[in-house]
Formats: C-alpha cells, sequence, structure tokens
C-alpha cells in the first residue's frame, strides 16, 4: 500500500496503484486526485481530510473500499462517479450537501443512507446507480435536484425519517406524497425512469399527508 503523504497530496501519482492511504495532515484530497485509476482497489483516508474535491475518485472503477472521516464537509461533484464496483458508503454527517453527480454511475449500490443534516442533493447526484433498491433521505432534505436518482430503475422504497413516500398515478400525473413536517422541493424530476416505483414519472405533484 503506498501512503500518500502531506507533502505530495498534490502530485499526481503512480496510476497502477491498488491501494493507497493518505498520511495524517492531509486536508485535502485535491479535484482529479485519482481520476481513473483503474486499478485502484482500496483507499484509506486520514481523520484530517475535510474536503474531497471534485472528479477526486471518478473513474475509479474497481475501487471496492474507502472511508470518508467524520469531518468532511464537502465532498465534490463528480467525485466518485463511474465507481461502479463501489457497494456501500458512509456519508459522513458533517457533509451538508450532495453535489451534482457525486455518485453518478455507482451501479453497485443497493441502499443509500443520507444522514440527517444534508438539506440538498444535487443534479444527477446517484443518475443511473441502476442496482439502488432503497434510498433513506433525511427529514432535513429540503431540495433535491433534477435526475437526481434518474434511470435507477429497480429503486423500490424511498424513505423521509422513518416514514415512506407513497406515489399514486393518475391521468399521467403522479402524486408522491410527502410527511407535513417537511419541506422538500423536488426540481424537474428527480425520479425519471424509476420504474420499479410502479410507473415512470413524467409529471408529479408533491402532496401532503
Amino acid at each position: 500500500m503506498r501512503t500518500i503523504t502531506k507533502e505530495d497530496a498534490r502530485l499526481f501519482w503512480d496510476k497502477e496503484l491498488t491501494a493507497v492511504a493518505v498520511d495524517e495532515g492531509v486536508t485535502f484530497i485535491p479535484e482529479n486526485a485519482f481520476r481513473d485509476y483503474h486499478n485502484l482497489n482500496k483507499v484509506v483516508l486520514p481523520q484530517s481530510v475535510t474536503e474531497i474535491g471534485d472528479c477526486a475518485f471518478a473513474g475509479c472503477n474497481y475501487l471496492e473500499d474507502i472511508n470518508i472521516p467524520e469531518g468532511v464537509t464537502h465532498i465534490g461533484a463528480k467525485a466518485f462517479e463511474g465507481c461502479n464496483s463501489l457497494e456501500n458508503i458512509t456519508i459522513p454527517k458533517s457533509v451538508t450537501k450532495i453535489e451534482k453527480e457525486t455518485f453518478k454511475k455507482c451501479c453497485g449500490f443497493e441502499s443509500i443512507t443520507i444522514p440527517e443534516g444534508v438539506t440538498s442533493i444535487g443534479e444527477g447526484a446517484f443518475w443511473w446507480c441502476e442496482y439502488l433498491k432503497e434510498i433513506h433521505l433525511p427529514k432535513s432534505i429540503t431540495k433535491v435536484g433534477k435526475d437526481a436518482f434518474c434511470g435507477c430503475y429497480n429503486l423500490e422504497k424511498i424513505f423521509i425519517g422513518d416514514e415512506v413516500l407513497m406515489f399514486e398515478q393518475k391521468d399521467s400525473i403522479m402524486s408522491v406524497g410527502v410527511p407535513d413536517n417537511v419541506r422538500v422541493e423536488f426540481d424537474g424530476n428527480p425520479f425519471l425512469g424509476c420504474t420499479s416505483l410502479g410507473f415512470d414519472m413524467n409529471f408529479f405533484n408533491v402532496v401532503k399527508h
């Protein structure tokens, strides 16, 4: 396993690496740092890391094991795009926003839990996570971006807190039942192509229950 020190944290490294341990003291994983490291299987990040840059691990299609330390406040756009061997990831409670296309095409996900404190999920954040079956959203969520879960055609259940969102289709319009104590805005259609929810949602209304 190669150890990445604080001094070389902004350099381009050997793309043949299979495992990396980032040294304590490194606070920022730069954008594109490990992009398209196709052999990379495992990454160990230190507790000192607070930010992961855009596309930092994009295209690491054999990455199976990575920790995101508590204390990370920002995970950049497309940071894990195309990490299709990644089966689960723990998003720390210190994160308040899921950026655009952060986990796009993470095809190994079956269940995702967004921690309490996150207020928005960006456009295409989980686009084409095709084996995703369950999403657990926090009650703190206020905005879900366009195409956030587009193409997640195995998606069967969406929770906000402990309550399952209820979907009902009538005359080509679907209604999404949202708990009365949740104030969430859906931008465009976040669920386009989620056919396992019972229909292909082209237009929808939000109703309270």
